[in-house]
């Protein structure tokens, strides 16, 4: 199973994917007992702002009284897929800086042989292999929530070509990614909306 769940900076959008995440556990330990409840986090420690962010969360799961298991994976998802169990609840958060990661790791170049920006669907359809594949096994797997953000409100002309090009497939991956998903939600001042049943 596939819940997609997203919305804007500092909307709620993790803690209500986190109380999704728990309920969905309970559910199944309660039928299995052996369910895991794992979170999956795709950041790297960048700054000093994103270092209080990750212990904040960090704090809020360890005080929840829960069982949280956290991995850390920024990138190569298809390689976790194996230790899933079907009895698993995984929270993945978050796709933005999962795709970033992808994009950026020294394996991978955004710039053609001539020196330029790579066109967006040929990098949409590297993205396909390296986030939408694993996502797909992922969700066969395991209970999956995927949080997002949304970060273009305004015309992408306004930005700088890498950012155009970053939102771009942003955009495309989400579409694609609710066509997948069993259930989506957009977070709005901490009140979830749900778009998809």
């Amino acid at each position: 199973m596939l819940i997609f769940i997203t919305g804007g900076v500092r909307s709620g959008k993790s803690r209500f994917a986190e109380g999704l995440a728990r309920s969905y556990y309970d559910d199944l330990h309660e039928r299995c007992g052996g369910a895991r409840l794992i979170y999956l986090a795709t950041s790297h420690i960048s700054d000093d702002e994103m270092r209080e962010r990750i212990e904040r969360h960090q704090l809020d799961r360890h005080g929840s009284g829960y069982p949280w298991v956290t991995w850390e994976q920024p990138v190569q998802m298809m390689t976790l897929v194996p230790a899933l169990e079907r009895d698993d609840v995984l929270l993945i958060d978050c796709l933005t800086t999962w795709l970033s990661n992808e994009l950026f790791q020294p394996a991978f170049s955004m710039v053609g042989e001539n020196g330029e920006l790579r066109s967006v669907d040929f990098l949409l359809e590297q993205m396909r292999l390296h986030i939408l594949q694993p996502l797909q096994k992922m969700a066969t797997q395991s209970t999956c929530l995927l949080v997002s953000n949304e970060i273009a409100h305004e015309p992408l002309f306004l930005y700088d070509p890498w950012t155009q090009c970053y939102i771009e497939i942003l955009q495309r991956l989400h579409q694609e990614i609710v066509a997948m998903a069993d259930q989506a939600y957009l977070i709005e001042y901490g009140l979830p909306q749900r778009t998809k049943w």
